[in-house]
């Protein structure tokens, strides 16, 4: 006598095995990845990054990193400077090769060139006054500095606890 033969049982579906807001062990890695990125490069979670005018983590003197002309544009014209920034910022997130900028006078021009090259991004001039313009050429070395900005500086600097940095720095020079 042979023993009954028994179904097959039958595998659960998909719907059964799904588990509501299990954690996905790839995004569990790739969070732990950027937050030892993150602690390396001294930078907030992402969304927390300081404003452009937050005082800079490293307090020193602007003179050498950029031109007086460029402090003076940035103490003059705050916004404009926080605006080429979030462009250049952009450019570098971006994945354009070239990105011309509208045109400008002179002495914008000569900020927009500083910025660029800190940032790491090629400036080039172009055109005749009064549509001279900048355009921006990828480097392969793009980076958004930390501390951001020309702008952050000075209004670090001009700011009481800036200029009381720059005091306790020359008192221990």
């Amino acid at each position: 006598v042979r023993p009954p033969v028994r179904p097959p049982a039958a595998e659960p579906s998909l719907a059964a095995l799904w588990v509501p807001n299990a954690p996905d062990p790839m995004k569990a890695a790739e969070a732990q990845r950027n937050e030892t990125l993150r602690g390396a490069f001294g930078r907030e979670p992402a969304g927390r990054d300081p404003p452009s005018f937050a005082a800079p983590p490293c307090v020193g003197p602007t003179e050498g990193r950029f031109s007086p002309e460029a402090l003076a544009t940035a103490r003059t014209q705050p916004k404009w400077v926080e605006a080429v920034e979030a462009a250049l910022a952009k450019f570098v997130k971006g994945d354009k090769r070239r990105e011309s900028l509208p045109p400008m006078n002179k002495l914008q021009r000569s900020v927009v060139h500083e910025l660029a090259m800190l940032h790491g991004i090629s400036p080039a001039s172009y055109d005749n006054e009064p549509k001279r313009h900048v355009d921006l050429f990828r480097t392969g070395k793009e980076s958004i500095p930390h501390p951001l900005s020309v702008a952050s500086r000075v209004m670090f600097e001009s700011s009481p606890a800036g200029r009381a940095a720059a005091a306790a720095a020359a008192a221990a020079a």
